[in-house]
């Protein structure tokens, strides 16, 4: 959470003194990771998804603990869940979203134990891809606004998107050496803190997509300072955490 909490700093400090809108209530919001529960302020919203991360690794010990009664029951585990989430959305529709998110994260571990090196086809992984973005056109043209589109619809085709998108690359790169590619290890490593930083420039005090009348002129330059941020958020929490190491070592 290091570097989200420099982010808030940072975020925070920008609605002092430039909006002039700060509520403390969300300094303790972001320290415990409740945003998902309580909202986020402006630039940082999309950091909601830290609290399901949260979440999620809280059950982790859990699923390890039973792990051979999660693979024999694997199927009827997911299914059980899949209910629960799609009649909690009914109930409230962030409590439903969590138990979908808890049944990738779920599934996901579950796949991860039971994995096989099966070959699958590319071109069935590009179609099921098509119409599972089809489905969800499709289904918000008709229901947008309600239950079964934002919350059930959403998040299935979500979860069976993330699956049919990872197979279709495994099955693409699966040859290809990326070990030794610098390019690729240097933006996996900035990758989150990219994620971190990239929303406040899309809305917020220093948001850049309306900087212009070209839609092409304002991406660019929001995915590059969104590049650049990354890299110095990066860089200031590898620091924070190279130096607390170095005193736990003393």
């Amino acid at each position: 959470m290091i570097p989200v909490y420099i982010f808030m700093i940072f975020l925070f400090g920008l609605e002092i003194f430039v909006q002039h809108n700060f509520e403390v209530k969300y300094v303790f919001v972001y320290l415990f990771d409740l945003q998902f529960v309580f909202g986020g302020v402006l630039g940082a919203q999309h950091l909601w998804f830290l609290t399901v991360i949260m979440i999620c690794y809280m059950i982790t010990p859990l699923l390890y603990k039973n792990k051979e009664k999660l693979l024999s029951n694997y199927r009827v585990i997911l299914f059980v869940i899949a209910v629960l989430a799609i009649l909690l959305s009914y109930v409230r529709e962030e409590i439903g979203r969590i138990f979908m998110y808890i049944l990738l994260y779920v599934s996901a571990y579950g796949y991860r134990n039971r994995r096989n090196d099966k070959e699958k086809s590319k071109i069935l992984l590009i179609f099921s891809i098509i119409v599972l973005f089809a489905i969800r056109i499709i289904a918000r043209k008709f229901w947008d606004g309600t239950v079964l589109y934002n919350t059930i619809v959403v998040c299935f085709t979500q979860i069976l998107l993330t699956y049919s998108m990872y197979w279709l690359l495994d099955e693409v790169f699966k040859n290809v050496e990326i070990k030794n590619n610098a390019m690729l290890n240097h933006f996996d490593a900035i990758s989150y803190y990219v994620y971190i930083t990239h929303y406040m420039f899309m809305v917020g005090p220093v948001r850049t997509m309306g900087m212009t009348q070209n839609g092409m002129i304002n991406s660019g330059i929001s995915v590059l300072l969104s590049w650049v941020t990354g890299i110095i958020l990066y860089k200031i929490a590898n620091s924070i955490v190279s130096y607390k190491r170095g005193l736990k070592n003393d």
